[in-house]
């Protein structure tokens, strides 16, 4: 299914961001008055616990490499403040049905969140980045699935999409479902720095020359990309699986895709090197079956119903609650 990933993940992200992962910080701490930035119903939520959740978007838009300005930064914060006041509304109204979290639930998210980490030490490394121990993380955690709880009966349990619905959507956005021509091939590349000197890629072209001489004279292809290919792939001999159409670009889609089924291509120059490309066979375009994607449809219309419940839910709750802003 091909659903536009940035409406399908922005949807979807804005919907469950609140209910699905522990929050960063704790959402409300009974600070002092002067790291006080909100509070909800006399409960406290406190500048510190802002600055570590600012703090961590910072960090993870450096890694993409983005630096975020002070406008930026500034609305950031607006929106951060906003949604730890609804954290806050949405647990307390969580509390007030009685709604629980049991330990063993707890301790299950804790340790599906503990075994996403590579090592102890990298656990240990975002607890201190979260300003957590383990017990504040259960905390958060116990607070999430309180909030999960409320939203599952309160909103999306009495949610349902009719089938004709669903059906309309697929028929009305047949772009989302276009699986593009595929390719099945076997690469084998001589790797070069678009630097490179050009004695380098004098050896580069010629050593790729070489290797196409010797599988027009009938070499074994997966042999001399396991013994040549800068490139493995999934069995050492250079087997890519199946590549998209577009997926690379030119030059290396204008060639692929015109050879037949058992074709060897010429040597193809691109940014990585110099390639030689074996096809095993070719998929034209198709569109996936409705049957297949059913579900997967019903659950984005439902998550785009219940972002829309989850606001009109919060705005009644909020009318209903005391909160004040420092």
């Amino acid at each position: 299914m091909r659903i536009k990933q940035g409406a399908w993940l922005a949807s979807l992200t804005t919907a469950l961001f609140l209910f699905v992962l522990p929050a960063t910080v704790p959402a409300a701490d009974p600070g002092g008055s002067g790291d006080r930035i909100a509070s909800v119903n006399g409960v406290i939520i406190t500048k510190s616990s802002l600055e570590t959740e600012v703090a961590a978007v910072v960090k993870q838009a450096a890694a993409r490499g983005q630096k975020l300005e002070e406008p930026q930064l500034a609305e950031i914060k607006k929106q951060m403040v906003d949604n730890m006041i609804d954290r806050e509304v949405l647990y307390q109204a969580g509390e007030k049905k009685g709604l629980k979290a049991s330990p063993e639930d707890v301790d299950k998210r804790y340790q599906a969140f503990r075994g996403g980490f590579p090592t102890p030490e990298a656990f240990n490394e975002k607890l201190k980045e979260m300003k957590l121990d383990e017990a504040g993380l259960k905390e958060q955690i116990r607070r999430m699935l309180v909030t999960n709880e409320l939203i599952q009966k309160e909103l999306s349990d009495k949610i349902t999409i009719p089938e004709n619905e669903i059906k309309g959507f697929y028929q009305s956005h047949p772009e989302y479902f276009k699986q593009p021509e595929s390719a099945h091939i076997s690469d084998i590349l001589i790797r070069l720095d678009p630097k490179a000197a050009k004695a380098q890629e004098d050896e580069a072209r010629k050593k790729v020359e070489d290797l196409a001489k010797q599988l027009k004279a009938g070499a074994n292809f997966g042999e001399l990309a396991q013994k040549n290919s800068e490139v493995p792939g999934q069995d050492g001999k250079g087997d890519l699986g199946y590549i998209r159409k577009g997926q690379i670009g030119p030059p290396f889609d204008e060639v692929v895709f015109a050879l037949k089924p058992g074709e060897v291509s010429a040597p193809i120059k691109t940014s990585h090197g110099y390639h030689l490309v074996y096809l095993h066979d070719k998929k034209p375009e198709s569109t996936i079956p409705f049957e297949d994607v059913k579900d997967r449809i019903n659950q984005f219309m439902k998550n785009q119903q219940l972002k829309e419940a989850i606001g009109q839910y919060l705005a009644e709750l909020k009318k209903a609650a005391k909160i004040e802003r420092f």
